[in-house]
């Protein structure tokens, strides 16, 4: 099927759309398959796979920065290509799914967003190390309606335990 869609795609433009759209959900589904499956390897070839498709599409934004990523890992040492397997790539929630480090990220920034709202405060600092510090109380007060007898939260978003 793919060789005769190359054969298509040289006379007719429509089939070299859609086969173009036909890799980029394909190595799509291989970065989302990297994140579930918690496999760095995966993620990696899709990567390359990605650069080879923003090559021809004439994406160089994306092209630099998977770029730069491949350089790191080829000159990177052994022991910086574990930490980053293990550590920096994905993520375990609460639930034990796998998640992009990026995600986990956006996650937790949203979290702190959503005590501390969107425009900066006085003493900002300390009011994000105080949110991210009681987070799982803040998440755990927000879901158990019961708890609210025991636990309040003032309007300078400080959390008291009785």
């Amino acid at each position: 099927v793919h060789d005769h869609m190359l054969s298509r795609a040289r006379e007719q433009d429509h089939c070299m759309i859609a086969l173009i759209w036909l890799h980029y959900t394909a190595v799509s589904d291989l970065i989302r398959d990297s994140e579930r499956e918690n496999d760095p390897e995966l993620y990696r070839t899709a990567t390359k796979l990605a650069m080879i498709i923003y090559t021809r599409s004439g994406a160089p934004k994306y092209i630099r920065m998977c770029f730069y990523c491949w350089i790191w890992w080829q000159t990177s040492s052994e022991a910086d290509k574990v930490l980053h397997d293990n550590f920096f790539v994905t993520k375990k929630t609460a639930s034990g799914k796998t998640v992009f480090f990026d995600r986990f990220e956006e996650w937790f920034n949203r979290d702190i967003r959503e005590y501390l709202g969107k425009y900066q405060k006085q003493n900002q600092e300390l009011l994000c190390v105080r949110t991210a510090m009681l987070m799982k109380e803040r998440k755990q007060f927000r879901m158990d309606s019961t708890s609210s007898d025991s636990v309040t939260e003032d309007n300078n978003n400080n959390i008291t335990m009785k």
